[in-house]
Order: C-alpha cells, then structure tokens, then sequence
C-alpha cells in the first residue's frame, strides 16, 4: 500500500523511502492521498509549519550569538522586557556554562505566532 507524507513545505506527495526511514519522520504519513491533504490544510499542520519556523529562526539567531552549534533543546524564547508589543528574547545554554544567555538581536512574533509555537511546544513537553 503506498503511503503519502506531507513535506514541511506542506506539499502532499508519495513517499519514496524504501530501504531507510523516511527523513520527515512518521508523523506526516498517511494512507491515502486524500487523508495527507486533509492533515495539510488542518490548523494542526499551520500551527506546527510556524512552530518549525519560529524555532529554526530562534536557533540560528543563538547560534550567531554563541559563535557555535546548540541542540534545539537549549534554546527557547520568552517575552522580552522592552515593552515593545511582538517582541521576544531568544535565550539560549550553552553546555558547560552555568546560566542562560540572551542573543543580542530580538525575535518579533505577532501574538497568533507566538500563541501557535506556545501551543506546539506544550504538546511536545
């Protein structure tokens, strides 16, 4: 039977992994073409595109600041103190080093966004 993914361009297409585990993972596989569709368009698969989104932009802004490579766990985002409405810190460990440190640079959400990554988060803890 063949199975069919979602891609984390929220593409619907045949999976083609034979020999190895398909690089996207088993949670975007599905049956038939009309179920991978349905997931596609679903608040489900929107909330976890900006989760992916948001993450990947907060990792490499603490990669810039730490000079080098972090697991996705040791970094994360919180609400910054400026004030400023959509504004957000990325706060990153680095192993080794007691404490967090904040990336220079800023990370601007709007509050769906940032309520979408909340979300996700939360279901991954």
């Amino acid at each position: 039977m063949a199975k069919f993914h979602v891609t984390r361009s929220g593409k619907t297409e045949p999976c083609g992994a034979t020999v190895r585990a398909c690089p996207l993972g088993g949670a975007n596989h599905f049956g038939s073409l009309e179920e991978a569709v349905a997931y596609s368009l679903s608040p489900t698969f929107a909330k976890r595109e900006v989760y992916t989104r948001v993450q990947s932009e907060a990792r490499r802004m603490a990669e810039n600041a730490a000079g080098r490579k972090l697991a996705a766990d040791n970094v994360w985002i919180e609400s910054s103190s400026s004030g400023v409405q959509g504004e957000y810190q990325v706060r990153y460990t680095v192993p080794k080093e007691e404490g967090f440190h904040i990336a220079q640079l800023p990370l601007f959400l709007d509050r769906d966004e940032f309520e979408d990554w909340e979300s996700v988060k939360e279901e991954r803890n």
